[in-house]
């Protein structure tokens, strides 16, 4: 039984982190369209930054679950959107980005739920913990976020406020 539940927050932890990436790419897209606000960038960039050890710690507790070696650092393109205004315009595609990005983050505060649940019951309280503070960290981004698409301007476009608002009010 104990094996099961291993595997299961394995294939919780994975999926996390393939998530996790998916948030990142989505941020850094995000970042090269948002420029315009200096205060959303500086969200982005935290966001980014965060996720970079999420990732760091995920692979850590994947590869102490398996008995591998300590996980490797994390290799975050530096986003140099700050040096080149001309990113700042406008993308069609900014508002369903938002969308995506919320929802991501929606799938990656649920896993994390369950992952949660799995270390405790394997016994994992190191990786329980790991997971608990990335929750943590992802609901606090999702909050902070949130108030800029509940504030409208994203990109030059407004953005509807259940963009990323509901997770903010707890919708998971």
């Amino acid at each position: 039984m104990v094996t099961d539940q291993r595997e299961e927050l394995l294939r919780l932890l994975r999926a996390a982190a393939l998530v996790g990436r998916d948030i990142q790419s989505l941020l850094e897209l995000l970042a090269r369209r948002c420029i315009h606000s200096i205060d959303l960038a500086v969200e982005l960039d935290e966001a980014l930054d965060a996720s970079c050890r999420h990732q760091v710690l995920l692979a850590q507790c994947i590869r102490r679950i398996e008995g591998e070696a300590a996980a490797q650092p994390c290799s975050r393109r530096v986003c140099a959107t700050f040096a080149h205004p001309t990113l700042a315009e406008p993308a069609a595609g900014t508002q369903h980005d938002v969308g995506d990005l919320r929802m991501q983050v929606l799938s990656e505060i649920a896993i994390f739920e369950a992952a949660i649940v799995a270390a405790e019951s394997s016994g994992l309280f190191e990786t329980r913990l790991a997971c608990e503070t990335i929750l943590a960290q992802t609901l606090s981004m999702s909050r902070r976020l949130s108030t800029y698409a509940a504030g409208g301007d994203v990109a030059g476009q407004t953005v509807t406020q259940g963009a990323m608002g509901e997770a903010a009010a707890g919708d998971h």
